[in-house]
Formats: structure tokens, sequence, C-alpha cells
């Protein structure tokens, strides 16, 4: 199975910066690389990023590099649209050299559904032996509604179900980050790894809300990469979901 040490330094230097910018960030777009000059028997690479809320907003960056087979052809993409749950993803663009860019804006009628799971199926092509995995990541869900009544002066509690054990493949990166808004100033904390099945929000990091309103937004976002034996198919996948609560302050 190859290695990000087979890489061709074009390659390794997308890969890398799509990772750092994820880990370092949980941003929803970034900029897309192609090798400079496509080497025989250089991987397919399938880069995108998905985000989608609470409102049904969606959209899809992305590229589709096909590369070359080890006799020095381009080789043929078979099938370009990239599915992602109930949508058909095709790209908008494609190069004299194959590459297939994807930048795709949609609207949900349910977004919890639909990321109950998340499917991501990865564009098909010609002269791979490797499988691409499809995607299938469970974003999450509220457990007590999207409107709280919560008492001033006392700790907000905020309950979530995660199936995250059901993911495959696993994500190598996990991020969650709970934004609390006001109509004057918000407030945000978060970490890496799976968010806590009950949130606890202490009462002093509340914001105050002149309007007794807070609009408290949960972020979730998983990104991976990877490379299926026998290593001629790279995958470089992120998924941004947000979850929101109508928050009432009473008393």
């Amino acid at each position: 199975m190859g290695t990000r040490g087979d890489l061709p330094l074009a390659l390794r230097r997308a890969a890398s910066a799509v990772t750092c910018a994820l880990a370092l960030t949980g941003c929803v777009q970034f900029d897309f690389l192609e090798p400079d000059l496509p080497e025989s028997g250089a991987p397919v690479v399938f880069q995108s990023t998905v985000y989608i809320d609470e409102t049904g907003t969606f959209r899809l960056d992305g590229s589709l590099v096909p590369g070359l087979n080890f006799d020095g052809f381009r080789r043929t993409v078979l099938n370009d649209t990239i599915g992602v749950s109930s949508l058909d993803v095709t790209p908008n663009a494609i190069a004299g050299n194959g590459t297939r860019t994807y930048a795709f804006p949609a609207h949900v009628e349910d977004p919890v559904s639909f990321t109950q799971p998340l499917v991501i199926t990865p564009p098909v092509v010609a002269d791979v032996g490797a499988v691409p995995p499809v995607l299938r990541w469970y974003g999450l869900n509220r457990v007590d509604g999207d409107s709280l009544i919560v008492t001033r002066g006392a700790e907000l509690v905020l309950r979530v179900s995660n199936q995250a054990a059901r993911n495959q493949p696993a994500p190598q990166i996990r991020q969650w980050f709970l934004e609390l808004a006001t109509d004057s100033t918000s407030f945000r904390l978060g970490g890496s790894g799976e968010p806590p099945d009950i949130i606890r929000v202490p009462a002093y990091w509340i914001p105050p809300s002149s309007n007794g309103r807070i609009a408290a937004y949960l972020t979730y976002y998983v990104a991976g990469t990877y490379r299926p034996a026998p290593g001629d198919y790279l995958l470089i996948v992120g998924a941004n979901m947000r979850l929101r609560w109508n928050i009432r302050l009473q008393g």
C-alpha cells in the first residue's frame, strides 16, 4: 500500500496544505492544488469539502485530478459526478488536462436527515486498482428540540446525539465549536475530538442579551485523507455540519 512518502512533491504539498488548514481552522473552504507536471503512475487526487447548516444551506467545493497511468496516458474519468447523500454534484469546469473543479451550492429541505449519515461517493476513474471508499459520516442531532427556555443566572445545558461510532471510514480530524450569539456580543468554546453528549455552559460564560434571546450554533467538523491499496487513488475530504438552538432567557 502506498504512503505519503510515495507521493510526488506537488501532491505532498497539496495534501499537507489542506490537512494543516483543516486542523488549525476547521475552515469551510480551502485552495485546491494540482500537480504542476503530472507524472506517469501518479495517483488520482480527489479533494472536496462540504458545508451544510441548520437552514439547509449546502455547498461543495472540490477538484478531481485524474492524472496519468503508468504508460503515460491520461486516465479516463468514467463518472465525474460526486454523490452527496441525495444530491448529485457535477463539475462546473473541466480543464484541458482533464482536471475537474466543483463549486456547487444548493438548498436541502431536511438538513438533519441529510446528515444521518452524510454519504459522499467519489468520482469513478479508469486505470486504477484502488476502490475509493464511500464515506458515511454521521452529523450531530439535537435531543431536546431547537427551542429552549433558560433561567437567567442558570447554566445552559445542550444535549446532542452523536453516532460517531458508525462513521466509515473513521475521520482523522474531529473538531467541534459552540458559539453563543446575542444582539450585542458572542462567546465561543470548543475542542478537538467528539463533542460531549451533554454540553454545559456556566452562567458566567453566557453573554448578556438585552432582548433575552440567544442563538447557539454547534459546528461539527470531520476530515480525513485516504489512500486505499494499491495507492493509485488519493482522497482528501472534509465536512462541516452545523446545528442551531433558539434560546430564551427568563426571570
